[in-house]
């Protein structure tokens, strides 16, 4: 088992996580580089096992959709294992499209979020605060574009996300975006740094009935910019599936397959969870409202399988 139970001065383990990060550390430099090696090749395994897949999937392009992107949605995610998003994949096929854009089906993304020195965004969020904001960059690699984008969920859970294109070179202090933060509903007044990097792989669908996108994200990696001590985190075996509804709609085959499999809606976002993955070397971060999900992300991370 790659993973090990850092145990605490009581048998239990520090923090109620399962700590793959552990055997990570620059500490044990042999075992590192051995685990990355596997973990390269297991990922490209299941890489490619899923593109075969999406290749008998009906596809869409961004044109089929237009503007119908749900910028204003309503989100329901799941963290699941990676194994089990070739079943998700074929027992949705017959209800949803996969987007391709030039022949290709599966997308690398390169997400750097931006928080202020004490983590308002993040400690919002950890305190179960609604009306609350994130703040990020997104990189899509394949297309090498990027955006500014606000998410914003509301008191009634909604998500609305606002977003402009920038250029690669983009003034990293986000001074030069002032305005529109502003008009997305962040404090003039607000100090903004990059607080961490989230890169992943990404499949998205779209059900034409109802209007309802799927993405899954894999092979998700994050990195704690604040914190010297962190290195880049590979998540292992963790997918996270996120349903985006114009309206709650449980109904919904995905709902109806999470459910046959015993998979329950985790609220949690990939910015929360690079939190979780560095939380054992810093400190300052709180996370007792998610041990509940560490533990799930840890059974996942622990259990072997086709990724690692």
């Amino acid at each position: 088992m790659l993973g090990k139970k850092v145990l605490g001065a009581n048998n239990r383990p520090q923090n109620g996580i399962w700590q793959l990060q552990a055997n990570l550390s620059p500490a044990n430099t042999r075992y590192d580089i051995k685990t990355n090696k596997i973990l390269i090749k297991m990922n490209k395994q299941f890489e490619t096992q899923l593109r075969l897949l999406l290749a008998q999937c009906n596809g869409y392009s961004l044109s089929d959709i237009g503007g119908a992107t749900l910028m204003n949605r309503v989100d329901t995610k799941f963290i699941v294992h990676a194994d089990l998003v070739p079943q998700i994949i074929h027992t949705l096929k017959a209800d949803f499209k996969v987007l391709d854009i030039n022949g290709d089906r599966c997308f690398e993304y390169e997400n750097t979020y931006y928080d202020t020195g004490d983590y308002l965004f993040y400690n919002k969020h950890h305190q179960g605060k609604l009306n609350r904001h994130k703040v990020r960059v997104r990189r899509y690699v394949n297309s090498n574009t990027q955006f500014l984008e606000v998410k914003y969920k509301n008191n009634k859970k909604r998500t609305d996300k606002k977003r402009i294109e920038i250029s690669d070179n983009y003034d990293i202090s986000l001074a030069s975006y002032r305005q529109f933060l502003a008009q997305a509903g962040i404090d003039p007044s607000l100090q903004l740094h990059p607080s961490q990097q989230c890169r992943y792989k990404r499949v998205a669908l779209t059900c034409g009935q109802q209007a309802d996108r799927l993405t899954i994200d894999f092979n998700v990696h994050t990195n704690l910019l604040a914190d010297p001590a962190s290195s880049e985190s590979p998540l292992g075996n963790v997918a996270i599936v996120e349903l985006k509804q114009s309206k709650i709609n449980r109904d919904s085959p995905v709902f109806t397959f999470m459910r046959n499999h015993g998979v329950r809606p985790a609220s949690i976002s990939k910015y929360c969870m690079g939190f979780l993955q560095a939380s054992q070397l810093y400190h300052p971060i709180k996370f007792n409202r998610f041990k509940k999900i560490a533990h799930r992300v840890a059974k996942i991370q622990n259990t072997r399988g086709l990724t690692l």
